[in-house]
């Protein structure tokens, strides 16, 4: 009897460590974060004329290109470490071809893609933009996929440069579509990269909202119009590119293995160590009755 009680107390204690562990290490990250995202300077943009509120968590720079690029492309940005060298890697590729608007959003996001949608709708109504391109890296950049964040930067790099961006800018000039995104099903669009026109904003008007997947959908209904330009109607757009990939290898650096993301690991463990703590809390305390009777 001892021994199990010393047993069950060692784990307990163990697994509480662990998740203290989880939760210093949680803070002093979101502590570094902020840190980064106060380094960064801004451009004089007046947040609270774009922005309902919430905008402290947001900051705007304009790319400074050595071109006098024709192209407009939006870019949402999550201040981490990690997110910040992907923009670095993404700028290498967009800078020569794009006048570039970084929206960078402080860790972890509460704000998801509003921050970048809004500004590319301001950005469309008063700075006589016809359509742009909308990237928000966040869905590119999470650690803890599996391995497809950097697949999608490289199928983006290959889709939205020359040449092959003409195919997605060539319908939206000739008012043949309001959105050109990779692959679509005829309403979503495909992974946070995609051309926007001036008439899509005006059909789907951004506004701050709790529920994430209002931004996913926010251009969905019977007036917008959004063309798949390597292809429609795609119900699971990652098992698409599986096959997609196989023809595709060297152009796009995508294994057949391309799958799925999954959860968030850090957040799934959170919760494996809260119910394991709780349910050893209960047989030590079931096991001391035991013992005590």
């Amino acid at each position: 009897m001892y021994f199990i009680l010393f047993f069950i107390n060692t784990l307990f204690f163990q697994i509480i460590k662990s998740f203290s562990e989880i939760i210093i290490n949680n803070n002093l990250n979101i502590t570094l974060n902020n840190i980064l995202f106060d380094s960064i300077k801004v451009d004089p943009y007046d947040l609270s004329s774009i922005y309902q509120h919430n905008y402290s968590n947001i900051k705007i720079q304009r790319h400074k290109s050595n071109k006098n690029n024709s192209l407009v492309c939006v870019f949402g940005i999550l201040v981490n470490d990690f997110g910040l060298k992907i923009e670095k890697e993404m700028l290498d590729w967009l800078s020569p071809e794009y006048e570039i608007y970084k929206v960078y959003q402080k860790f972890p996001g509460i704000l998801y893609e509003y921050p970048s949608l809004k500004f590319a709708e301001w950005l469309t109504e008063n700075k006589n933009i016809s359509f742009l391109l909308y990237l928000h890296s966040k869905g590119a950049t999470h650690k803890y996929l599996t391995g497809g964040e950097q697949k999608i930067r490289n199928f983006w790099k290959n889709e939205f440069t020359k040449p092959r961006n003409k195919l997605y800018i060539s319908p939206i000039i000739n008012n043949e579509t309001d959105i050109s995104t990779p692959l679509s099903d005829g309403a979503y669009t495909w992974y946070n990269g995609m051309f926007i026109s001036k008439r899509a904003f005006r059909q789907n008007r951004v506004y701050l909202e709790i529920n994430r997947y209002i931004y996913e959908k926010l251009f969905i209904n019977n007036c917008t119009r959004i063309k798949g330009i390597i292809a429609e109607k795609v119900r699971k757009p990652w098992c698409y590119l599986d096959y997609f990939s196989i023809k595709n290898k060297n152009r796009y650096n995508i294994s057949n293995n391309f799958k799925a993301p999954h959860k968030n690991i850090e957040y799934n463990n959170n919760i494996l160590y809260f119910l394991l703590g709780f349910i050893l809390v209960f047989f030590f305390k079931f096991f001391i009755r035991i013992y005590r009777h």
